[in-house]
């Protein structure tokens, strides 16, 4: 029988990280229906990834990024990567983070608002 190995949630993980190291920080797994009142806000959402036998959960992340102007939500979005990527070394279980699509403009197609879109791999290791 092989060992049960259980990984953490990269989406709560990534999102408890930015709520500690920046200040006021607004995001969730999706957007609720009240946040053009709480802007900057930050979507982190696991779209896919694979695991490497007991070792690592390779997790695809689609990162948003909205504001109240196209500016603003291209600052926040540059400090939520700079944070992700930092996370390496000093947040166990977090092993190593990469990018797989830089950063892109992408207004929201349902409500117009600008927004920034980023989808960055994040490999952390068992609980």
């Amino acid at each position: 029988m092989l060992p049960v190995v259980i990984f953490p949630d990269v989406e709560a993980l990534i999102l408890n990280h930015l709520r500690d190291v920046i200040p006021a920080f607004e995001g969730g797994p999706e957007p609720p229906a009240d946040f053009k009142g709480r802007l900057p806000f930050a979507v982190v959402e696991r779209n896919g990834g694979v695991k490497k036998r007991f070792a690592l959960d390779q997790a695809v992340l689609a990162v948003y990024v909205y504001g109240a102007d196209r500016a603003s939500a291209h600052d926040r979005m540059q400090e939520v990567l700079a944070h992700i990527h930092a996370m390496p070394g000093g947040c166990l279980p977090v092993a190593r983070t990469y990018e797989i699509a830089g950063i892109q403009y992408t207004p929201d197609p349902m409500t117009d608002e600008p927004r920034w879109y980023a989808s960055v791999g994040v490999a952390v290791r068992p609980k």
